[in-house]
């Protein structure tokens, strides 16, 4: 399972970014103004040009590669493909040739709100039309458990064998890779580096190893491997905005130049310490339902138990219903971050 990404890095839907400068100034980003957007580009379609895959939290849309320098993707076609959306973890779409057939694949993290999902992935066909959800799976045909609070995942070759690993960064910042077997993935391993928030696999250094480069407080950093896998200390890279409330980023190598370029995604919003009281508040009432749907999951009565299976199911619709108001409230905010911001574009190029 080979995972290739080919970027062609914009600045407009109009014109294309000058690289030579090692980073350039923010550029508005044509992928439009959702909060928490994410990308990733690679040619899904098969037919050699690259292609921008825009997540926006939950659902993802497709915009054609043209092959035309002045109007390089084509309108926005909504995906079939689409996962729940997450309090910690925007779904940024993740290309990589899960199933070995030769053409990039989809997949995110799942994970509905104040609920412990999956890793999903939907299959390609080779031309962008991307088959129903599936889940990730380990050694024993099991889907993975992808944690509510997970932060980011990523896809790449770690240990060279031809096959895609995983790497998650668990609620607490901690990295770990799940290796990939000819069955599923493996238990998870630990890593000596740390992410606050989205990750890269890439070949930052040009020693022919891949590098990860990662979310650290206000900077993103590239972690360096070396020869017998250990990394070297963390290397500040770009700078995050200090208004910026939401940050993802895309990292690959671009061209026949064989240099790897951080696509910094960066929503600024006017009020970031109103939006952070509510994001924890928000946060800890989904905590608090989540907790409650456990313990009622426990309680579930007997099959044969009529009158209490429906008194129980009730509960379950209520603790449903609770969620449409922060989910309200969510929405509110998520336009006012756009009108106020909106997502922005930085290229960063290795030296």
């Amino acid at each position: 399972m080979r995972s290739t990404l080919l970027l062609t890095i914009l600045a407009s839907p109009l014109t294309t970014v000058a690289l030579s400068a090692q980073t350039d100034a923010a550029t508005p980003l044509p992928i439009g103004t959702a909060y928490r957007t994410s990308l990733a580009l690679g040619d899904v379609t098969g037919d050699g040009r690259v292609d921008l895959v825009i997540g926006r939290n939950g659902p993802f849309v497709l915009r054609r590669g043209t092959g035309e320098p002045q109007a390089p993707f084509d309108r926005e076609e909504p995906l079939d493909a689409s996962v729940e959306p997450s309090c910690d973890s925007a779904c940024p779409p993740q290309l990589a040739d899960l199933d070995g057939d030769g053409d990039l694949d989809l997949a995110a993290t799942d994970t509905p709100l104040g609920s412990d999902g999956h890793f999903a992935w939907f299959a390609n066909d080779g031309r962008g039309r991307f088959g129903p959800k599936q889940r990730l799976g380990d050694a024993n045909g099991a889907p993975l458990v992808c944690a509510w609070r997970t932060k980011a995942m990523a896809l790449g070759d770690w240990d060279g064998d031809g096959r895609v690993d995983l790497f998650v960064v668990d609620d607490e910042g901690r990295v770990q890779v799940h290796r990939a077997s000819a069955n599923g993935f493996e238990a998870s391993v630990p890593l000596a580096v740390r992410s606050d928030g989205p990750l890269g696999f890439v070949d930052w250094s040009g020693d022919g190893r891949a590098d990860l480069v990662l979310r650290q407080g206000p900077a993103v950093v590239v972690h360096e491997r070396a020869a017998d896998g250990s990394f070297g200390e963390a290397r500040a890279i770009a700078t995050v905005a200090d208004d910026a409330v939401s940050v993802q980023f895309a990292v690959a190598t671009l061209g026949d130049e064989h240099r790897p370029t951080l696509l910094l995604v960066e929503t600024r919003c006017e009020t970031p310490d109103m939006d952070q009281v509510m994001k924890e508040t928000t946060a800890a009432l989904h905590e608090t339902i989540a907790e409650a749907r456990r313990r009622l999951a426990a309680m579930r009565p007997a099959d044969g138990d009529a009158p209490a299976l429906a008194r129980w199911q009730k509960h379950q619709e209520a603790l449903a219903r609770w969620l449409e108001e922060p989910a309200a409230l969510h929405d509110a905010m998520v336009m006012a971050a756009a009108a106020e911001g909106g997502p922005r574009l930085r290229l960063v190029r290795r030296e």
